[in-house]
């Protein structure tokens, strides 16, 4: 039952009614498309599930589609670990979704630095009562969450705000090799093969995280 639940529900999408009420609909000739492209490439997707209980599924065309051309659909814009959770699937290659954003953490060490960042954060932003968690590299951008925190701990001070983001991100790459150096490790018993897929799948999501990792401590380096 469990592994026939987890096949129906990483394959159907929410159909919504007017009072908001949602259901899980099977539309299988969606899951025939591609989605996604590598962006070195020129094109991205170019149609889009919408629907609802009263009309129905549709696909819907998000720019003019010539003759010949392949129909590529945007499932979400999910990052890789999201795709894998929702959908059961990941880009196959580093950085092929313009949606990624690996996570770094940030202890809260001050119980004034946690009643600060609470007023200004969202719940999204807290793994618990004392670290915050930030998406890379939008919550890096001017202006983003994680510098307005980094200014209040570092009581405005540029070098310190530069050291603490610094430091955070050296210890995302450095648990990131860790975990994939783990990952590495072959496995054995019961269901071996079933684990030595999940590591594969797991592996594959730190190395389209890594790049994003790289590329900020490169930008803040330069």
């Amino acid at each position: 039952m469990k592994a026939a639940l987890v096949l129906v529900d990483s394959r159907s999408f929410n159909l919504a009614d007017d009072q908001g009420n949602v259901i899980r609909a099977l539309v299988p000739l969606i899951d025939l498309l591609n989605t996604f492209v590598p962006l070195t490439s020129t094109g991205s997707w170019n149609c889009w599930f919408r629907g609802n209980l009263q009309e129905g599924a549709l696909l819907q065309a998000e720019c003019p589609i010539t003759e010949g051309s392949e129909l590529v659909h945007c499932y979400s814009d999910f990052s890789s670990p999201e795709l894998w959770a929702t959908y059961g699937f990941l880009p196959l290659e580093a950085m092929e979704s313009s949606h990624e954003a690996p996570l770094i953490s940030l202890p809260l060490g001050e119980l004034k630095l946690i009643s600060q960042a609470k007023k200004i954060l969202q719940p999204r932003h807290w793994l618990d009562e004392r670290t915050l968690a930030f998406e890379i590299p939008w919550d890096a951008e001017d202006g983003g969450p994680l510098f307005t925190v980094l200014n209040c701990m570092a009581n405005g001070q540029q070098d310190r705000v530069q050291n603490i983001l610094r430091e955070r991100l050296q210890t995302a790459l450095l648990a990131s090799q860790q975990a994939e150096e783990a990952l590495l490790a072959p496995t054995s018993g019961p269901h071996a093969a079933f684990k030595a897929a999940l590591q594969q799948a797991a592996l594959q999501l730190l190395h389209n995280e890594r790049p994003l990792l790289e590329e900020e401590l490169e930008l803040l380096e330069g």
